[in-house]
């Protein structure tokens, strides 16, 4: 059990402690110091700043190019895409014909490149890990022969290379 009795004894010499304690001032230099730090961060450009801080134009068109890109992500997915995209084209009249078309180029470049990716991972998958797999035999191979090789050196050395 623990006795709070015990406990005053030290709470009379940690009090007499943080009593005896001066109080220090900080130096002349603290000052001139942060504020110059402080001056430095609000003189960044935009950019270095949080987003929240930018020009509005800038945070909507960073909101555009997110959804450009969220757009341009789900044009890749092979979901009935042409459907969707003749229905918007027939809603509008011809109206947002120019960047239903840049949309749907965008789309077909991320469709390309996925391609291209997917034959990169194909050959990586096809060709890199049969021979990482052979590497991984040859090294182990290697070691054993260099193990032997020390075995042996350390039998035919008259001040023994290992100690025992």
């Amino acid at each position: 059990m623990h006795d709070p009795e015990l406990d005053r004894p030290l709470e009379a010499a940690l009090d007499s402690a943080l009593a005896r304690l001066t109080t220090m001032r900080a130096p002349e230099t603290l000052l001139p110091r942060v504020m110059a730090a402080t001056h430095g961060l609000a003189a960044r450009p935009w950019y270095a700043r949080t987003w929240d801080t930018w020009p509005i134009a800038y945070q909507r068109m960073s909101v555009a190019v997110c959804l450009l890109a969220l757009a341009a992500m789900t044009l890749t997915m092979p979901l009935g895409i042409g459907t969707w995209l003749e229905a918007i084209v027939a809603r509008t009249n011809g109206r947002f014909d120019t960047w239903l078309q840049a949309l749907h180029d965008v789309g077909r470049i991320a469709r390309s490149a996925e391609a291209v990716t997917n034959t990169a991972g194909s050959l990586w998958q096809g060709l890199s890990v049969p021979l990482l797999l052979y590497a991984s035999v040859v090294g182990a191979l290697l070691c054993l022969v260099m193990g032997l090789f020390a075995v042996a050196l350390n039998r035919l050395t008259p001040g023994k290379a290992f100690s025992r």
